[in-house]
């Protein structure tokens, strides 16, 4: 079975995400891969739109292979970047904020 992962809030803003095959991996393994990315990347635990806390949760994939499943991945990956873009640039994430508040600071 495909399942998609993905490190949310509680508002459903996603940090990151990520495809697998439960006959390949398992969840256990999947949560300790986005454990892994926290520390590598340096992610807070925190949304950057909302700044609420970030947890994984993990969802059947609508779609029957991982291939698809990555594709439509990909797809709402770019939306959400570019409404998260707008958001940036109107001032409306915890980030901009909290960066703005620092810029003023200096």
């Amino acid at each position: 079975m495909i399942w998609v992962a993905q490190w949310t809030c509680p508002q459903n803003h996603a940090a990151f995400a990520t495809a697998y095959d439960d006959a390949v991996r398992t969840r256990a393994e999947v949560d300790a891969w986005g454990e892994s990315i926290f520390a590598e990347v340096g992610l807070r635990r925190r949304c950057g739109i909302c700044d609420g806390p970030v947890a994984a949760e993990h969802e059947r994939s609508p779609f029957p292979t991982l291939e698809e499943t990555v594709a439509a991945m990909v797809v709402s990956q770019q939306a959400q970047m570019e409404s998260r873009a707008i958001l940036d640039a109107l001032g409306q994430t915890h980030d901009e904020r909290r960066r703005r508040r620092i810029e003023r600071s200096n």
